[in-house]
């Protein structure tokens, strides 16, 4: 857009030395060069907002708002099982949503990108104020009127069961099978995406940090998503089954789905694969997480 206003600028200009009699031939001349530039540069913004079809960017917009959709409706199911009251509900999504759909993923891309993609304090801020809304949203649709004991008296009365070191052994592998699980999926589909990875040419600027990085990176996600989970498994009402499905889709739209609407500049195909790769591991880790967590019978 700052070119077409360069040009029309230039036309002004122009437009006002010819009126000097003895520059109206030079004035006609590059009237017509600025006049050809004009319409090349319009041109070129047009094939940009028709690229992919009719109406492609404006339906382009909408894409991360059906993903911030997505994760909201996938909180709900969950939620209704949990049996929680309205706070207890927005506090648990909020979590959900602000540490493993935003700042985990955030993490992650600092690493996996050339260039972070967040620059300091607002986005986190911003994103907190948005994954408050969604978790509102979600908490009013999954709340139930029923009495609970409440998220904290069930955290607190399932941590006493057992001495800290049980715990810990849990949470840290948890942490342990989230990065192995991380590590042989995302091996198996490597093939499939490593293109994209290494190809400069497509100007994604990705690129996967040494081994040694990604493990820790893996464990620290693995053991915060393990944390943030962990009120929501104790409180699940329903069969393992039940359990394991609602959080699978709970983690797959917000660490896979919410998240990758937002890249934009990302190939469909790229985007696909991730997904798939999320699904199957999300289904595998919440059938760990529900394992090492929930409640005995």
């Amino acid at each position: 857009m700052s070119t077409i206003n360069e040009i029309i600028m230039a036309k002004f200009e122009g437009a006002k030395q010819g009126a000097a009699a003895d520059s109206g031939a030079m004035y006609a001349f590059r009237d017509v060069q600025l006049s050809r530039a004009l319409a090349a540069e319009l041109a070129r913004n047009a094939a940009k907002n028709i690229r992919g079809g009719v109406g492609y960017m404006s339906i382009h917009r909408f894409i991360p708002v059906g993903g911030l959709a997505t994760m909201i409706a996938s909180a709900v199911p969950a939620y209704r099982y949990a049996n929680l009251s309205f706070v207890d509900s927005w506090v648990s999504i909020w979590a959900v949503f602000f540490l493993i759909g935003f700042t985990l993923t955030a993490l992650e891309a600092s690493f996996f990108l050339k260039a972070s993609p967040i620059q300091g304090w607002r986005p986190f801020l911003m994103a907190f104020v948005i994954t408050g809304i969604m978790a509102a949203v979600a908490a009013a649709f999954s709340a139930t009127s029923a009495r609970s004991q409440g998220l904290v008296f069930g955290v607190q009365s399932r941590l006493v069961q057992h001495s800290l070191v049980y715990w810990l052994w849990r949470f840290f592998g948890a942490a342990g099978l989230f990065t192995f699980l991380y590590g042989t999926i995302g091996s198996a589909t490597w093939p499939f995406i490593k293109k994209y990875y290494s190809d400069r040419s497509l100007g994604l600027d990705l690129h996967v940090p040494d081994g040694r990085t990604v493990i820790l990176l893996q464990m620290i996600r693995g053991f915060v998503v393990a944390i943030v989970l962990f009120p929501l498994i104790i409180t699940l009402r329903a069969s393992k089954t039940i359990a394991v499905a609602v959080l699978a889709v709970l983690l797959l739209t917000t660490m896979a789905i919410g998240p990758l609407t937002m890249a934009s500049r990302w190939p469909i195909a790229l985007r696909m694969i991730h997904v798939a790769e999320f699904a199957l591991f999300t289904v595998l880790y919440s059938a760990v997480a529900h394992t090492l967590f929930a409640p005995e019978i």
